[in-house]
């Protein structure tokens, strides 16, 4: 009974493959391909699945600025700010807020390095020294109100009025002056020779120079 069952099964799988594969027409054998249902295609999760076929994404918008950017290899640089649509990284956590040399050599030249750590110990930044009340900069060991003004007057000097009112700088020979010394704290910290290697700057123009970097307070921004 188990045998005919086996023979019975067999049989009519080889019907079944002689009817799929194989047919007879005019006493001829021809075959047949089997096809398969074609697959469904899946929805990609893809951002880039909105945009039809044959179209590129518009440039981004500069949030900065408004102007529309330009790519530059696998990124958008804005050609206004610079700005670019890569995101900057997180900034690193730390303990205190670090000084920037340029601060630190300023305060320094202003009030003399031994006050001048000790104010960059409670006040790090440019902003923080500007904003401080006069009472906390005043208990600061060592300052006194004519420190604090002088102080004061370099870490907010501006570039600009510092150089107003030079006897001798015309404006060829300022925009080479600002050429070589682009910020009012890079300016502060010029020595005389600096000063004098600007092309056009004699002698009597670099002393006047030296003047307005050597007392910025008495050409407040």
């Amino acid at each position: 009974m188990k045998r005919l069952l086996m023979f019975l099964t067999g049989a009519a799988a080889l019907r079944w493959v002689w009817a799929t594969f194989v047919s007879t027409t005019d006493g001829k054998r021809s075959t047949r391909a089997v096809v398969a249902p074609a697959a469904t295609p899946r929805p990609s999760k893809s951002p880039m699945a909105t945009v039809p076929a044959g179209r590129s994404q518009p440039a981004p918008v500069c949030l900065a600025c408004g102007e529309v950017m330009l790519r530059a290899g696998s990124m958008h640089v804005c050609p206004g700010c610079g700005q670019t649509d890569v995101p900057a990284p997180e900034p690193l956590e730390t303990a205190v807020d670090t000084v920037d040399d340029v601060l630190e050599a300023v305060v320094r030249k202003a009030v003399g390095r031994a006050i001048g750590d000790r104010v960059l110990a409670d006040f790090p930044t440019r902003e923080a020294i500007r904003q401080a009340p006069d009472d906390r900069m005043l208990a600061i060991k060592g300052m006194g109100r004519a420190r604090l003004t002088r102080l004061r007057g370099h870490v907010a000097a501006d570039l600009d009025t510092l150089l107003d009112g030079v006897r001798g700088l015309g404006p060829a020979k300022r925009e080479r002056v600002v050429a070589a010394f682009p910020t009012a704290m890079v300016f502060l910290l010029a020595t005389d020779e600096d000063l004098a290697a600007v092309d056009g700057v004699g002698p009597a123009l670099a002393a006047e120079l030296a003047a307005r970097r050597d007392n910025p307070q008495d050409h407040p921004g």
